[in-house]
């Protein structure tokens, strides 16, 4: 579960490498399927599975990927970061990334090197409803990053999938199909992942709009593209405009500004943080453009209404 001493330590993250963040996000599922000389890989339909040696190398990455992921480290440490979260793991601890955006935090100082797992979210709804799952009705909330547990039957299947890599010859698809489920399996099979089994059954035929509220929710702090919030939607653009406007009165656009500006009110309240911090955890590249958007929203410039809000 969510321990809350991590959104402070994510804040101090973010404020100690605010001027190492590029601006500009990349999907890493794209990254890794585009080059396949870094990144070694088995893949058999929408689901992959590649291995790579830190092949990044700034110590704050903002990264998206279209598909979900579980990250198992095999050397080294890397910290991976949402909205309200971070899961640091060290050699032989695994975490399931939700499809989306995260931050991920680089220790440069030592080499590194990660099994990725992408899977889709229809995969993980066709393996379950092969053993008897149903959707379920309590919609338990989980973050963006879930650390799983990664008990003695997990790690032997993480060690025993390196063997795969070292083969001349790709092993067959329908192989690559069966390790996936096992992965799933293995882990819905463990208690302490009941959270993370209650997300995946939460995925049981969720409506669409459901998915497309989820999408905005979560990554709309992060300067994704319309088409990127489109795709992790698995809708196409008009499709999803038309989705967003249904759902919350306002095209895309304006509500991601609507409430970026609203959470920043709410992180100047508290009074913790520099308007300059605030406005760079809600998205806005460029302070100036920031305090103007907040006053026409507001009334008031951040660090006037700051100083009221604190009091």
């Amino acid at each position: 579960m969510w321990d809350p001493r991590s959104a402070s330590n994510f804040a101090i993250t973010q404020r100690r490498y605010v001027r190492l963040r590029p601006s500009a996000m990349f999907n890493i599922l794209d990254k890794v399927q585009s080059d396949t000389v870094v990144f070694r890989q088995l893949s058999c339909d929408d689901q992959l599975l590649t291995e790579f040696n830190c092949p990044l190398e700034r110590p704050l990455e903002d990264l998206w990927s279209h598909e979900n992921f579980f990250v198992h480290m095999l050397e080294g440490r890397k910290g991976w970061y949402s909205l309200e979260e971070e899961v640091l793991l060290h050699a032989g601890e695994t975490a399931f990334v939700r499809k989306g955006a995260t931050l991920l935090q680089q220790y440069l100082d030592h080499p590194s090197c990660v099994v990725l797992f992408f899977v889709s979210d229809e995969f993980i709804c066709e393996t379950l409803r092969s053993i008897g799952f149903e959707r379920d009705k309590e919609q338990r909330a989980v973050p963006n990053v879930v650390r799983v547990n990664t008990g003695r039957v997990l790690q032997a299947f993480f060690q025993g999938m390196l063997a795969h890599f070292q083969e001349p010859r790709a092993a067959q698809p329908e192989l690559v199909r069966l390790k996936f489920r096992e992965l799933l399996l293995s882990v819905v099979n463990d208690p302490e992942n009941a959270d993370l089994l209650a997300y995946f059954c939460s995925l049981l035929n969720a409506p669409v709009l459901e998915r497309v509220r989820r999408v905005m929710e979560d990554n709309y702090s992060y300067n994704l593209e319309l088409e990127d919030l489109a795709r992790l939607s698995g809708r196409s653009l008009a499709a999803f405009k038309r989705d967003v406007q249904e759902l919350f009165g306002m095209p895309p656009g304006r509500w991601i500004r609507h409430r970026r500006l609203e959470r920043a009110r709410a992180l100047l309240a508290k009074g913790d943080l520099q308007v300059s911090e605030v406005a760079f955890q809600c998205g806005f590249e460029n302070l100036s453009h920031f305090s103007r958007a907040f006053k026409e929203e507001f009334g008031a410039t951040p660090a006037s209404l700051r100083g009221v809000l604190a009091h």
